[in-house]
């Protein structure tokens, strides 16, 4: 695992490290192209003929990979990638023999979208995929992107998981986890030829965060438990508000299921330090 990608690769790069004269700081954006082998990059507030190259690579990698460039700003698709894996990023802007990076690094989960949500079994996981994803507390728990609240839920569904997790779960949190429940119901609602059925059942939803450093101390318990439920909570606030609108998902209970907690340090191992609570969502007309 890279210790400091950024610095790994600014020493790599020479003698002309950023400093007086070298070109503006740019802005990254990122999205999973939905291909499973790419994603592309957006570069703004870069100056005009920098060439701006992307730096990236996973949990397993001992130093980070140099990618594909672009010359000023606009998008760059990165290709040659490993499907359902989890890439951190950051972009290296040059001009003049000076080097500058991008004002935040990103991260990305590549996977294939392909395999589209369809039938009375799937969509239920997908309209509460998407319901938590259009929260904005949601949104803004996982950094998620966009300029249109379409690209904003996009980009916050790339952080709720379908089913399992793919690992490192550490490097994943926030997030949360969708998958059926125990319950799942098509009642005929009239007898005879030519009836319809009701469609009603319930699904699992699971949250977890790792726990800031700060809030890992002696008697910081009580900050460690709002951080994390002051998110859960509004989030589920922001569900109750959009249920039954529009096209998202019906809810017509939220019931706890796993209470808040902090991760027994037995349980966390190299996960981590986190939080995570659950909860069962009913669903119906």
């Amino acid at each position: 695992m890279i210790g400091s990608p950024i610095g790994t690769v600014l020493q790599s790069l020479g003698p002309d490290p950023a400093g007086e004269g070298a070109p503006t700081a740019p802005t990254i954006e990122v999205v999973n192209d939905g291909t499973g082998t790419s994603f592309t990059v957006t570069v703004t507030g870069s100056d005009e003929g920098s060439t701006n190259t992307i730096y990236y690579w996973t949990d397993d990698d001992d130093a980070p990979v140099e990618g594909l460039s672009r010359t000023g700003d606009g998008e760059k698709q990165q290709t040659g990638l490993s499907g359902d894996t989890w890439y951190g990023l950051f972009v290296v802007s040059a001009a003049g023999g000076y080097n500058q990076v991008a004002t935040k690094p990103a991260g990305i989960y590549v996977t294939d979208g392909s395999a589209a949500a369809a039938g009375p079994i799937s969509l239920p996981l997908d309209h509460l995929r998407t319901l938590v994803a259009a929260s904005s507390t949601f949104q803004a728990w996982v950094g998620a992107t966009g300029e249109t609240e379409a690209q904003r839920i996009a980009s916050a569904k790339e952080h709720v998981y379908v089913a399992a997790l793919p690992a490192p779960i550490a490097a994943k949190r926030p997030f949360a986890l969708v998958a059926h429940g125990d319950a799942w119901q098509r009642e005929a609602d009239t007898g005879g030829a030519g009836h319809s059925y009701l469609r009603t059942g319930n699904l699992y939803l699971g949250f977890e965060a790792n726990v800031a450093e700060a809030n890992q101390v002696a008697g910081s318990e009580g900050a460690a438990f709002l951080a994390f439920g002051n998110e859960v909570g509004n989030t589920i606030a922001d569900m109750e508000v959009l249920s039954g609108t529009g096209s998202y998902l019906n809810v017509t209970r939220i019931s706890e299921y796993v209470r808040p907690r902090r991760a027994h340090p037995d349980e966390a191992g190299n996960a981590g330090v986190y939080y995570e609570a659950a909860y069962t969502i009913d669903w119906g007309p």
